[in-house]
């Protein structure tokens, strides 16, 4: 039975004890202190990224690092590269805007300042499929509904600074994007009111559309005065339209121009090395990842997994297997086990409390275990 101060908070919670699965173990004791329901499979919504990430601290190792290169075919004379120019990704799960800026001025340093062909992005290293925006929760735009991308730059998310401008007779709200790219246009319809700021982002709402090659963001809703500053992360563009916007800008920034586009491409074999930027380690990008509960990092970090095992393309169904492998070879594996997308931005997931809790029991005795302890 439960002790009595859990079932009363359980009880006070309004949860009843069939829903409840329970696991307390000292790491050092050889049996639990409290197995409640302990072998029911749960949903664990994000719990379920503890079972992706010590897979990935062991698989991958603690010192990994993804690749992102940059390849081009032509001749450079002087400061024009008279070819294209390719970036090809490995899933590097924290390819930040400031990190994307740093991998362009590494171009711009080498010497490469005008290309006369295109920039063409090769994400061949993973095949993620059809990507849903809207399937879990139809929220398209949320940055937690991104999916998998070799070249994710700045986790598929635009910035928009909120502000208020009182330059004019009249206040009004002013909405900045970060990149500020030529082809993303922005529709401000939102009105400044009084009132306080709580749940301000809920007061906005958001719409896209196309016009030729121009992304249109439309803003609505309302936007109080007591919000003074603020930031917003939304996805309004698909990976290829996305490396444009922020490609773009940032590269006319540093004195760049392309005469050609942006577009998708495979690295030929013919290709020369420009150089190469390597990502943070497998260790710091599991802490990111559990202190953050970010969702499209675990998704990548799944891919690569996957990769490594069975060779690329890393696809859902190869990290699956990997980390489904890695369980049995641990006696850490149950058929009921359902890791889905290994993220937990599922209906389907399922795991029990005493099968995480025999998981956490075999981390601690690892060598990886400091570093998967310091991303709890």
């Amino acid at each position: 039975e439960l002790p009595s101060g859990l079932a009363a908070a359980i009880k006070d919670a309004n949860f009843t004890p069939d829903r409840i699965g329970l696991f307390i173990q000292g790491v050092e004791d050889t049996k639990p202190l409290v197995a409640f329901n302990e072998d029911r499979f749960l949903n664990p919504a994000s719990v379920i990224k503890l079972v992706t990430t010590a897979a990935a601290l062991d698989l991958l190792g603690q010192g990994y690092r993804w690749s992102t290169e940059v390849m081009h075919t032509g001749t450079i004379e002087g400061n024009t590269l008279n070819g294209n120019l390719y970036i090809r990704g490995n899933g590097d799960p924290y390819l930040t805007p400031e990190r994307f800026w740093r991998l362009l001025n590494r171009i711009s340093i080498h010497g490469i300042q005008r290309i006369t062909g295109d920039v063409l992005i090769d994400n061949s290293y993973f095949e993620p499929g059809k990507i849903d925006y809207a399937a879990f929760d139809q929220q398209p735009y949320r940055t937690y509904n991104v999916g998998p991308n070799a070249v994710l730059v700045g986790f598929q998310a635009t910035e928009f600074h909120f502000d208020i401008d009182d330059t004019g007779t009249n206040q009004a709200v002013k909405i900045t994007p970060f990149p500020q790219s030529p082809r993303l246009q922005i529709t401000n319809r939102v009105k400044l009111v009084n009132g306080r700021c709580k749940a301000w982002q809920k007061r906005l709402s958001l719409d896209t559309r196309y016009n030729a090659d121009v992304l249109e963001v439309i803003f609505s809703g309302n936007y109080a005065r007591a919000c003074n500053k603020r930031t917003l992360y939304r996805r309004v563009s698909d990976a290829q339209d996305h490396y444009q916007h922020f490609f773009l800008p940032i590269w006319k920034q540093l004195g760049g121009s392309v005469d050609g586009e942006i577009t998708q491409g495979i690295v030929p074999a013919d290709a020369r090395s420009v150089l190469e930027e390597s990502s943070i380690p497998v260790a710091e990008a599991v802490r990111l990842v559990n202190k953050f509960s970010n969702n499209v990092m675990t998704r990548q970090i799944l891919l690569s997994m996957g990769a490594q095992k069975f060779d690329p393309p890393g696809t859902m169904e190869k990290g699956i297997a990997a980390v489904k492998a890695w369980l049995v070879e641990n006696d850490l594996d149950h058929p009921a086990l359902q890791l889905d997308n290994g993220a937990g931005l599922s209906r389907d997931a399922r795991v029990s409390a005493g099968l995480l809790g025999k998981l956490l029991l075999h981390v601690y005795k690892q060598a990886y275990m400091p570093e998967f302890i310091a991303a709890l």
